[in-house]
């Protein structure tokens, strides 16, 4: 998995823990 689409999943991640 390059790191662009690592950076694209942990972003993800963060914004649907901080709308919880």
């Amino acid at each position: 998995m390059p790191c662009s689409e690592t950076r694209q999943v942990m972003r993800r991640m963060l914004a649907s823990i901080s709308t919880l």
